[in-house]
């Protein structure tokens, strides 16, 4: 799912983008705990995502 969030952003659908990360996010976190590096990734993307759309 993150690799989806990111071909979104790519392709300028920030919102869907946005959507995508933070579920991701949310399974990550449950699953693999805040400070494992695939969870550090998904929050960088989010932030990236956030960044481009002026949030």
């Amino acid at each position: 799912m993150n690799n989806l969030g990111f071909v979104l952003s790519s392709v300028g659908k920030y919102e869907e983008a946005e959507r995508t990360h933070r579920e991701t996010l949310q399974l990550r976190a449950k699953v693999l705990g805040k400070e494992h590096p695939e969870t550090l990734a998904n929050m960088n993307n989010l932030a990236n995502v956030l960044d481009r759309m002026g949030k």
